[in-house]
């Protein structure tokens, strides 16, 4: 898998995990499906 080269990848329910880099989440990857869903983006602006 090509996690391993560029982040960490954290099993956190069957078949769901954690993507992050660095300190950063971008998502849960559902294994199943193969697909991922972004988590928020972490470097938007405050909104005051």
């Amino acid at each position: 898998m090509c996690l391993e080269t560029f982040g960490n990848f954290k099993e956190i329910n069957d078949g769901v995990g954690l993507v992050t880099f660095m300190n950063y989440d971008l998502g849960f990857f559902d294994l199943d499906n193969q697909k991922i869903k972004p988590c928020e983006y972490p470097f938007a602006p405050e909104m005051v």
